[in-house]
C-alpha cells in the first residue's frame, strides 16, 4: 500500500514501531468496485467489499429515511445522523454530523472508515458514555455478525465515540472529537483507506457530487488527526504466544511483567502514523493494511471559534466595471471563459488570507475557476477558487479558498472566469483571515 520508513521507539515500555509515508495528503481512493442498479443504488457482493471513503454519500440516495441522536453541552449540540435500513439495503451507516454552536450550524462529514460501520443496532447518548457523548458500534459492512458474540471468525467490527465540549453562551467557541476503532478479527489482513473527520466534498466524484459543501465562512476551524494500529498477539507470564483475538485475550489481573522470555514484548508492536494538524477542512488521508487480529484507532479533534478578522461582505452585483457578465436578480451571472467583473477599493483589513463567496454552480459546469486579481483583469493573481457544484445555478452555498499571499488595505479587485461556459453565479463575497 505504501513504502514505510521504519524506526524503533518505545511507548509506555512496549516496543513501538513507527512507519512513515510521505503521501499523507493524497485524497482517498476507491479500493473496491461498486455496481449501481437502474435507480442509482449500490448493488454489490459483500464478499468483494473493501473499505474506502465517503460511502455515506453513495448510499444515501438509496435510503428512504434517516434517524438522528443528539447530545448537548453548554452552547453546543451535536447531532449524529445514520441511514435507516430497508429491505433493499439492510444496513444503517453513518451519514453526517450537524454541529450547532450558538445557533450556527456546521455540517461535518464522518471519517472513513467509520462510515462503513453498520450502527443499526447500537446508537445512543449517555448510558455507558458521558451525557455529552454519542456512542455507536457494529459490524463493518461486508462482514456478517455471528450468533455468538465471542466467536470472531470472519468478523470485522467497529466502534465510534463522538464528544462535544461547548463554551460559554455567545462565545462561539466549541470542540468536537471522534474516536473510531476497527477490530480485525477476520483472520486475514484487510486494506483500509483512512480519511479524517471533517473532510470537504470535491463535488466531482460519484461518491460526493451531491453532497452539501459545509459552510465554515467567518470561522476559525482547526484540528488534528492521529491514527495508530496495535498489532495482534501478546505473550503470557510463561512466555507463550497468544493471538490477541477476543477468544484468546489476556485474563484479568494476570501479572504480565513476569514474562518468561524478556527479550520479547508482552504485547504487540504499535504502528503510529504521522499526525496531521489542519486549518479549515481535514485533509488527513492514508492507505494502510490492517493485519489479522490487529486494531486500528483513529482520533480527530476539531475546534471552532469566530474568525478573528471578518472583512465586510460585498454584493456580487456591485461591480463598477465588467466584460461579458450580467446581473440576474441580486447576483453576478453569465460568467463564461474570459468574462470579468471589477470592484473598486475593497477592504482587506490588516491582512486577509482567505476568499469566501456565496456561489451557485450547476453540476454539469462544476470545477471551473474564478481567478481573483488585483488592479486589473490581467493584474496580480492572489488566488483562485474551484467552483464546486451546489446542485444548480439557483442553489447558493458558501465556498472558500486560501489566498496565495497576505493582502491588506484597500484594493481594486477583479474576478476572471476561466474554463468554458457557466463558471457560476456569485451572490456575496468577502476577504477575511483564518
Amino acid at each position: 500500500m505504501f513504502n514505510p520508513i521504519t524506526q524503533s521507539s518505545s511507548l509506555a515500555g512496549v516496543n513501538n514501531e513507527r512507519r512513515y509515508s510521505r503521501n499523507t495528503r493524497a485524497r482517498p481512493t476507491m479500493l473496491y468496485s461498486l455496481m449501481f442498479n437502474s435507480n442509482g443504488c449500490i448493488a454489490m457482493k459483500l464478499s468483494q467489499l473493501m473499505l474506502c471513503g465517503a460511502v455515506a454519500a453513495m448510499v444515501s440516495p438509496c435510503i428512504a429515511q434517516v434517524n438522528t441522536a443528539t447530545v448537548t453541552n453548554e452552547n453546543s449540540s451535536l447531532a449524529f445522523t445514520r441511514g435507516e435500513s430497508s429491505a433493499s439495503f439492510p444496513f444503517s451507516l453513518p451519514q453526517r454530523l450537524e454541529w450547532v454552536v450558538d445557533g450556527r450550524r456546521i455540517l461535518v462529514y464522518p471519517s472513513n472508515p467509520s462510515v462503513f460501520i453498520n450502527v443499526n443496532n447500537h446508537l445512543h447518548g449517555s448510558g455507558h458514555v458521558e451525557p455529552y457523548q454519542l456512542h455507536a458500534q457494529g459490524n463493518v459492512l461486508g462482514y456478517e455478525a455471528s450468533s455468538n458474540p465471542k466467536d470472531v471468525s470472519g468478523r470485522v467490527t467497529g466502534a465510534i465515540v463522538y464528544t462535544v465540549n461547548g463554551g460559554a453562551a455567545g462565545s462561539g467557541i466549541s470542540r468536537i472529537s471522534e474516536k473510531v476503532d476497527i477490530f480485525n478479527r477476520s483472520g486475514e489482513a484487510i486494506p483500509l483507506t483512512l480519511g479524517g473527520l471533517g473532510w470537504k466534498p470535491t463535488g466531482t466524484g460519484a461518491h460526493d457530487r451531491n453532497l452539501e459543501i459545509p459552510d465554515i465562512s467567518g470561522l476559525d476551524v482547526t484540528g488534528t488527526t492521529v491514527a495508530f494500529v496495535q498489532g495482534n498477539g501478546y505473550r503470557d507470564p510463561q512466555g507463550a504466544a497468544h493471538s490477541g483475538s477476543i477468544v484468546d485475550r489476556p485474563e484479568a489481573n494476570a501479572n504480565y511483567r513476569n514474562i518468561a522470555d524478556n527479550t520479547n514484548p508482552t504485547f504487540a508492536s504499535v504502528t503510529v502514523y504521522p499526525a496531521l494538524s489542519f486549518s479549515g477542512f481535514n485533509t488527513f488521508s492514508r492507505n494502510i493494511t490492517l493485519p489479522a487480529g490487529a486494531t486500528l484507532s483513529m482520533i480527530t479533534e476539531i475546534n471552532v471559534k469566530k474568525s478573528t478578522i471578518n472583512g465586510p461582505i460585498y454584493e456580487g452585483e456591485s461591480f463598477s466595471t465588467s466584460q461579458g457578465v450580467v446581473v440576474e436578480g441580486s447576483h453576478l451571472a453569465s460568467l463564461d471563459n474570459g468574462d470579468w467583473a471589477g470592484y473598486t477599493q475593497l477592504n482587506f483589513g490588516t491582512g486577509a488570507t482567505v476568499f469566501e463567496a456565496l456561489v451557485a454552480v450547476d453540476p454539469q459546469f462544476a470545477n471551473q475557476k474564478l481567478e481573483i486579481k488585483l488592479g486589473s483583469p490581467t493584474g496580480t493573481k492572489i488566488g483562485e477558487m474551484i467552483m464546486q457544484s451546489t446542485g444548480s445555478f439557483a442553489n447558493f452555498q458558501w465556498q472558500s479558498t486560501n489566498l496565495n499571499q497576505v493582502v491588506s488595505g484597500m484594493q481594486d479587485v477583479y474576478f476572471l472566469a476561466v474554463g468554458s461556459f457557466g463558471v457560476g453565479n456569485v451572490d456575496k463575497f468577502r476577504f477575511t483571515a483564518r
